[in-house]
């Protein structure tokens, strides 16, 4: 329905925001993503997290 929809919608945001800030980081990729839904005094809130990682080459 439009709730799982809207759902959608902000899981898909939290996850672009959380990339862009790795990618002003540097970073190639994000690891141990986690995602959590909480609805808190009747408002729900998105929250995503996940460690910013870089490669590097050896020399």
């Amino acid at each position: 329905g439009p709730m799982d929809e809207s759902l959608a919608v902000a899981r898909e945001e939290a996850l672009d925001k959380m990339v862009a800030v790795a990618m002003t980081r540097a970073a190639h990729a994000v690891v141990a993503v986690s995602v959590s839904i909480t609805t808190i005094e009747g408002t729900t809130v998105v929250t995503s997290s996940g460690t910013a990682a870089t490669l590097r080459t050896e020399d």
